[in-house]
């Protein structure tokens, strides 16, 4: 179960050339958080309320799921580190692969680490991430309906309208919390197919990269599913082509 700390969905924005995405699943914002560790990624930090001259850059060292903490290096600067450690809400910011960070905390606790000090701080509730398209989303005509069949855990099959398609991936509606309330991000689905006019009959596979919830009725929700193509025949992925380019046709008339 999710952390109850954290939101149950993470909200998406986007627009034609990049897609901003508030986290706010704690395991999504770890898996970021590691990233970033990994890569030894750069983070500027400041006190919200600070001037921009007061920052420290730094990086992260250690992260802590299970006390929902993470560790980063302190500054030689000894005034600086003062000014972080007492300057309340921090506010967090890096370049990830070209894709835009920020995230605020709560203040940072003085520690050690293998003898090493550093900074201790709660892993956030939400995490801004922004990051260029690599190929874009056209929406589905309601005259011309799509549907994607999909295999849910338990071996049922089930058919959900598509909102929007590109080359990389594509959206789904969710009305009922069919898929909701059998799996969580990261799921893989196999043996998935697209209805006509894709005229390729040739399964797909896809994974569940994000949700949004779009609507309520009474206890069920709707949700706004994001899926990432993982593998797809060279047939499906020229039926892609081609539905793209007649759909950027129809829009330019």
């Amino acid at each position: 179960m999710p952390d109850r700390a954290h939101a149950m969905t993470d909200n998406i924005t986007q627009d034609a050339d990049s897609a901003a995405f508030t986290i706010t699943r704690k395991e999504n914002i770890v898996e970021r958080l590691a990233l970033m560790q990994t890569q030894s990624v750069f983070l500027n930090v400041k006190p919200v309320s600070a001037a921009d001259n007061c920052v420290i850059t730094t990086i992260i060292t250690k992260i802590l799921p299970d006390k929902n903490l993470f560790a980063i290096d302190v500054s030689a600067d000894a005034a600086l580190n003062e000014a972080i450690k007492t300057g309340g809400q921090l506010q967090f910011s890096a370049t990830v692969n070209g894709v835009a960070v920020r995230f605020n905390t709560s203040s940072v606790t003085p520690a050690t680490l293998a003898g090493h000090p550093v900074f201790a701080a709660p892993i956030p509730t939400s995490l801004y991430w922004r990051e260029r398209r690599r190929s874009y989303r056209m929406p589905i005509p309601l005259v011309k309906p799509i549907t994607c069949t999909m295999l849910l855990p338990g071996l049922n099959l089930d058919k959900f309208p598509v909102l929007d398609i590109s080359q990389t991936g594509f959206a789904l509606l969710d009305e009922n919390q069919l898929v909701m309330s059998a799996v969580q991000v990261g799921h893989v689905f196999q043996g998935c197919q697209f209805s006509k006019p894709l005229v390729s009959k040739e399964p797909f596979v896809a994974k569940l990269c994000r949700t949004e919830e779009v609507g309520r009725n009474g206890k069920l929700r709707s949700f706004k599913l994001g899926l990432r193509f993982e593998k797809m025949s060279s047939a499906l992925e020229n039926d892609i082509k081609k539905l793209l380019q007649e759909l950027t046709q129809k829009r330019r008339r």
